[in-house]
Formats: C-alpha cells, sequence, structure tokens
C-alpha cells in the first residue's frame, strides 16, 4: 500500500514544484542587471543640502566633474533589463529623455539617448555603460544651474 500512496501523491508534489518554479522565474528573472537613468538639475549653493540617496553612489564625483555642489533629482527610472533591448522615457514638466539600450558583450550597454525640452530635440548622444562605470554628462544650462543626465548599473 505505501508505494501506491506514494504514486498517487507524485503528480500534487510534480504540479507543486512546477508551479513554484513558475511564480519564483520571475523574481529570479528580475534579479538581473537593473539600470537606473535620473535627470539631475545642478546648482552651487552655499548651503548644499545632501544629494538624493539615488546620487549618493556618485556625488563626489558629480562635484569633481561638474564642479556643482547640490543635485536634485528631476525624474528617474529604474528598469531591469530583461530583454536584450529595452525602451524608456522620462517625462518631466519642461524636460524629457528617451533611453533605449541593448545588452551586448557580458554586462556592457549601448544607449542611445534623447533629451527634449518640451517636443523639442535638443541632444541626441550613444554612450557605452559598464558595471563599474557610470555614466553622467552634461545637459544644457538651465535657469541658475544646468541639467546633467546619469545612467549607472545597480
Amino acid at each position: 500500500m505505501r508505494p501506491s500512496s506514494l504514486r498517487s501523491g507524485f503528480p500534487v508534489v510534480l504540479l507543486a514544484a512546477t508551479l513554484l518554479l513558475f511564480c519564483a522565474a520571475p523574481m529570479l528573472k528580475a534579479q538581473g542587471e537593473v539600470i537606473w537613468s535620473g535627470l539631475v538639475y545642478a546648482t552651487n549653493s552655499p548651503a548644499p543640502q545632501p544629494p538624493p540617496a539615488q546620487l549618493a553612489r556618485c556625488a563626489a564625483q558629480l562635484t569633481r566633474v561638474f564642479g556643482y555642489n547640490q543635485f536634485e533629482l528631476i525624474n528617474e527610472q529604474q528598469r531591469h533589463m530583461e530583454d536584450r533591448k529595452e525602451r524608456w522615457l522620462l517625462p518631466g514638466k519642461e524636460f524629457s529623455l528617451r533611453v533605449s539600450g541593448e545588452r551586448e558583450e557580458g554586462s556592457e550597454y549601448l544607449f542611445r539617448l534623447e533629451l527634449y525640452r518640451k517636443d523639442r530635440l535638443l541632444v541626441r548622444t550613444k554612450a557605452r555603460l559598464g558595471a563599474e562605470s557610470p555614466i553622467a554628462f552634461r545637459g544644457p544650462l538651465y535657469d541658475r544651474g544646468q541639467l546633467i543626465i546619469v545612467l549607472l548599473v545597480k
């Protein structure tokens, strides 16, 4: 009797294991590399506030390279690079950033970036991003500061 009860329970165990793998697959996929992109408004302030948490990793580098001491995050997007190619938009009241990226060898990515002011294209560029090398580049001067575009692998 014991073997037949094992056999009758086997389909249930197999079904449960399959269901567990099916449910866990999206979570495993989401654990891959995450690309963070942000539109940043940089200024100089006599009493600068600490940078937003999202920029803590690269704030010192931004200050050194661009010469500003105050960073405000206008908009951000975080995307899992699940497919070979991904596209997203960082909308804003006045500025928006369109990003399309594709995975190359290993953990390197090639991104095409387009910065718009309302409906007018201001900048179109390509950039390579690696796991240990965040990208930050100047956008246009704006008000009393400058727009900076930042991409990094989390």
